[in-house]
């Protein structure tokens, strides 16, 4: 099987396809796109996440992929009210799952409030997943990984009722073999950024 480079609709500039992603980074203007199937390239709304910890020192910048998958608690009657508003899913690292899955957990664990950090225009980096794979991950992370969800002998009679999902660029630093988020300070394995670049 050959990859073809594509062409960033915004730019023109070429988009190096790796096997198995799903959203296309523009290289020179910073946009995201999916190929589907019938359509063409479709482009992908990112948004950039304020940090709110400090770098450490000698760290290097990254700004992780993540599907936020919004979670509606009020449609799951009997499931307590202390479960995650968004469950936040790494859009890399797919082909390591169980990283991937821990590293969801954290994140969706971390209690520092989201903000937009607007004003700004991030380069961003080529995604692995597209969103019908981080709600199928959103799903397995709000069942088995998230305080207050269901016991697993429980999991059977629940729906897990979840919204819609956005792209956000998360920003982090790593720092031997391991992932710090600048948004609530939680650390994670450095592999799942493996093919990313440096800010």
């Amino acid at each position: 099987m050959s990859l073809v480079e594509l062409l960033c609709p915004q730019c023109g500039s070429g988009m190096p396809p790796r096997l198995g992603q799903s959203i296309h980074a523009g290289p020179s203007c910073g946009t995201s796109w999916e190929a589907v199937a019938g359509k063409g390239l479709l482009p992908v709304t990112r948004l950039l996440v304020k940090p709110r910890v400090a770098p450490p020192r000698n760290a290097r910048l990254v700004l992780v992929p993540v599907w936020c998958v919004a979670v509606h608690p009020e449609e799951m009657p009997g499931v307590p009210d202390r479960m995650a508003d968004e469950i936040r899913v790494p859009a890399n690292g797919i082909s390591r799952m169980p990283l991937l899955v821990e590293a969801a957990r954290r994140l969706t664990r971390s209690s520092a409030p989201r903000e937009d950090w607007l004003g700004l225009e991030p380069p961003v980096d080529p995604a692995e997943m597209d969103v019908e794979t981080a709600f199928a991950v959103a799903e397995a992370v709000a069942l088995r990984h998230v305080p207050g969800w269901p016991a697993e002998d429980e999991v059977e009679s629940v729906r897990i009722a979840l919204g819609g999902a956005r792209l956000a660029d998360w920003p982090c630093a790593e720092l031997r073999g391991e992932i710090i988020e600048l948004v609530g300070g939680l650390a994670f394995s450095s592999s799942l950024t493996r093919n990313m670049g440096s800010r």
